[in-house]
């Protein structure tokens, strides 16, 4: 059996990335909420950006909220 697809890591890389979200509470019927996460990674022996690293990617939300339910609109997004 021949495989289809194989893959090595050839090379030592650096990986640097942030993530972040968090939640804002605007009364007691409003709140904001929001997420963001991006990665950047360089080859150690070149400096050459590494293949096939996530895009800048993030979203939020603004929820209303009642006695009986909540009404809740949502935005995502990626570079």
């Amino acid at each position: 059996i021949r495989p289809v697809n194989t893959s090595v890591n050839a090379d030592r890389a650096r990986v640097n990335g942030v993530e972040m979200d968090g939640t804002w509470r605007m009364s007691s019927r409003w709140a904001a909420s929001g997420h963001f996460a991006m990665s950047n990674g360089r080859l150690v022996a070149t400096g050459e950006p590494v293949r096939r690293m996530s895009p800048p990617i993030g979203g939020g939300s603004l929820r209303w909220t009642a006695r009986r339910g909540w009404l809740e609109g949502t935005v995502s997004f990626a570079r």
